[in-house]
């Protein structure tokens, strides 16, 4: 019995001993299978991938992100003080000039899925920074309620301003074959460049609002249409248009060193120069179309006088009335406000719209008229009154009717001065030719001299806006440059590097392990 005991444990270590031989001999033989199935699954996988890839086309997400570095940004305002919006930066105009330069439509995207594919949104980079600065501040357990309200509202404030001036543009492209990642960036940075270009060059951003107005101020076609006496009014009416531009150019202090390089001339000299034109060349002018009743059609120019003096003496009794209204609602105010009696309403209106008086003056002496007046006049009226005391009130009262007697001097005036031309004219005769001569080359004359110093005064305002706004090129500068980002599809996203080389090792070993031992189980048979 112990023999044969024996000779079974020696059977088994000659079985053991010559299993490994084979085991290893069985794997040398399978690697290529392995390393063959191996290949193949990878091919497989990246085959289904690339499938994957081109039949469901992915989302590339192009970003750009920028800072807006001129005047007024904080505030939503362009430096000419204009609205300013990020929306402005990707107006349809400015993204059809950029989609037609880098030939958009050739990559097979249309000009409906470009635009809805751009999108922009604020941006603020250091928000982080001032989030933790304030949250410091912020844990000061001695801070009372209002200061950390004070604080919580700056921070707001400061949060905001940065979002304000910074901006992230953004580029959705849904493409089977990815656009390549050179032409999305320039897109990006062509859209950014074209609207800075436009605001400057088209919309005049960095210019004051003054200095867009370069067309001649008097069209002298215009002019000779008209009879002397509305030629005269037309060019005292540019003057005081050139006026007002002077003044407002000498409102900046910079100006006043600012030279015109074609005229040699600065706005102070440019001003006397004007005093000069309109008082010994444009009211010479009138003088002599008052003195001698000058016109190019007499019949038509005794027609328009007329109906001239006849609207003067319409406004001169509407202020009339309107001054007898507010002398007869002043002193009527004074005696309700002394404590006098007898009294009147003030015509305000109620709901069914018949008159009724206003708190706080509603009273006057009864044998006070007040005239039929409009309701505009009515309500400028009352609000003279509101939230002042009676003598403030009664103060408005005679400004107010102090300017209506003062309009009415004045168009006194003007009605005196067309009566005298329009007794002139009467008289008009053929030796008035040669003074006609000589108005109508004064008048070429002022408006030649007019235009030239409407220009001028342009010139000097390219300059403030230079010295004004900074001589900048541009609207913004480059945060960082335009980068691209992909959205992977599922799958992709599944199948990484790590999940990718694990499948493939499990796929060797399977192989591996089948291999063997069909191979061992073939050798046993």
């Amino acid at each position: 019995m112990n023999r044969s005991s024996a000779e079974g444990d020696a059977g088994v270590a000659t079985t053991r001993g010559q299993f490994f031989p084979v085991l290893i001999d069985a794997v040398g033989r399978n690697l290529a299978t392995v390393v063959i199935v191996t290949l193949a699954t990878a091919i497989l996988l990246g085959g289904l991938l690339g499938v994957v890839r081109l039949l469901e086309p992915s989302d590339q997400i192009f970003k750009h992100t920028i800072e807006l570095t001129f005047r007024n940004s904080d505030v939503s305002k362009y430096p000419n003080e204009a609205p300013f919006s990020s929306a402005d930066i990707i107006e349809p105009s400015i993204l059809s000039t950029v989609y037609n330069e880098n030939g958009v439509e050739a990559l097979g995207l249309t000009f409906s899925d470009f635009t809805s594919g751009v999108s922009i949104q604020q941006y603020a980079p250091t928000v982080e920074e001032v989030a933790e600065r304030y949250r410091v501040r912020l844990s000061d357990r001695n801070l009372t309620f209002t200061e950390k309200a004070a604080i919580e509202l700056e921070m707001r404030e400061e949060m905001a301003k940065l979002s304000r001036q910074n901006v992230m543009l953004t580029l959705i492209v849904e493409r089977r074959i990815p656009m390549p990642r050179a032409v999305g960036q320039k897109i990006l940075a062509d859209i950014v460049r074209e609207w800075s270009k436009d605001s400057i060059e088209r919309r005049g951003v960095l210019k004051a609002p003054e200095s867009l107005d370069s067309a001649e101020l008097i069209d002298s076609s215009v002019v000779d249409t008209l009879d002397y006496t509305l030629a005269v009014d037309l060019i005292q009416d540019a003057v005081g248009r050139l006026r007002k531009r002077i003044e407002t150019l000498m409102s900046f202090p910079t100006s006043l060193t600012l030279v015109d390089e074609k005229t040699g001339l600065n706005v102070l000299s440019l001003a006397r120069r004007l005093d000069v034109t309109e008082k010994f060349l444009v009211q010479q002018i009138g003088v002599q179309i008052e003195q001698f009743g000058l016109s190019r059609d007499k019949d038509y120019g005794v027609l328009l006088l007329e109906a001239r003096i006849g609207r003067i003496e319409q406004l001169t009794a509407k202020f009339d009335l309107e001054r007898a209204a507010v002398n007869s609602l002043r002193e009527g105010y004074r005696s309700f406000a002394t404590g006098r009696d007898g009294l009147v309403a003030v015509p305000g209106r109620d709901a069914g719209g018949g008159q009724t008086s206003s708190p706080g003056m509603a009273s006057a002496p009864a044998s006070t008229v007040i005239p039929q007046l409009s309701s505009d006049f009515l309500d400028k009226l009352l609000a003279l009154r509101d939230e002042k005391s009676d003598t403030e009130f009664l103060q408005n009262l005679a400004g107010k009717e102090l300017k209506l007697k003062t309009q009415a001097i004045e168009l006194e005036a003007e009605r005196q001065r067309l009566q005298k031309t329009l007794a002139a004219m009467g008289q008009q005769s053929d030796r008035y030719a040669p003074v006609t001569k000589k108005l109508v080359g004064d008048l070429a004359k002022s408006i030649e001299i007019l235009n030239e110093q409407w220009q001028t005064s342009g010139r000097i305002f390219d300059q403030l806006n230079r010295f004004r706004y900074t001589a900048a090129s541009s609207l913004y500068r480059d945060l960082a440059l335009p980068r691209e980002e992909r959205v992977r599809h599922p799958l992709e996203r599944a199948l990484t590097l790590g999940v990718f080389l694990a499948a493939l090792f499990i796929v060797a070993a399977l192989t591996l392990l089948v291999s063997v031992f069909k191979e061992l189980y073939v050798r046993r048979d």
